[in-house]
Parts: C-alpha cells; structure tokens; sequence
C-alpha cells in the first residue's frame, strides 16, 4: 500500500517513512525516531508531527509515543491504542509511565 504524504511537510514525511517500519512488538518514544531521521534534537517535532497523522490506522503510530509514557485516555483513539499494543504483547501499565494527562475528559484511572 503506497500512501499519499504529499499534503505534509518533508520533515513530517520523513518521520512517517520511520514509523512505517517498526515492526510489531517495538515500540519506541519521539527522540528515538528523531535520532532514527538524524534530527536528534527534534523529538518535540516528531512528537508534533505523529499528533497531525490522518493516518493512524495506516501506519503504526500506537508503536510511538513521549519518553513520560502515555495516559491512559478514554477517547476511543487511546482505547485502539491500549488494545494494539496489548496485541502486540505489551503490559500498557508499564509503558504508561507517570504521565497523567491534563486535557478535558481525559484523566487516568
């Protein structure tokens, strides 16, 4: 499947490219893609660019997420995100770190 990047910038195309080759079972946080892209101060702008994704049911991105973890979210985008990884053999408690989310309807359990 070939998809279309071209509505994004270069820098955000490249980190798409990296993400679309993690393999299941990895999982990875914003400064290890941007080292992975030789932009290793840009993990903020990796982070910036897997938030813009339209393609989060395309390309892995569950797999990539800040060095604090992830919070446990309940919008359903955080719920496909749990449940992926837990597929892919992952304990969800660990990689959740202590990041507690600070956004509107969104808190940890």
């Amino acid at each position: 499947m070939i998809l279309d990047f071209t509505g994004f910038t270069e820098f955000q195309q490249v980190v798409f490219e990296a993400i679309s080759k993690t393999q299941p079972g990895e999982v990875y946080n914003y400064k290890d893609i941007a080292k992975m892209i030789r932009r290793p101060g840009g993990a903020q702008a990796v982070g910036s660019a897997v938030s813009k994704s339209s393609f989060s049911y395309l390309l892995p991105t569950h797999r990539v997420f800040s060095k604090r973890g992830f919070p446990r979210c309940k919008n359903k985008a955080g719920y496909l995100r749990e449940k992926l990884l837990i597929l892919e053999g992952h304990d969800v408690s660990k990689l959740r770190g202590n990041y507690t989310c600070t956004r509107k309807n969104c808190c940890m359990e």
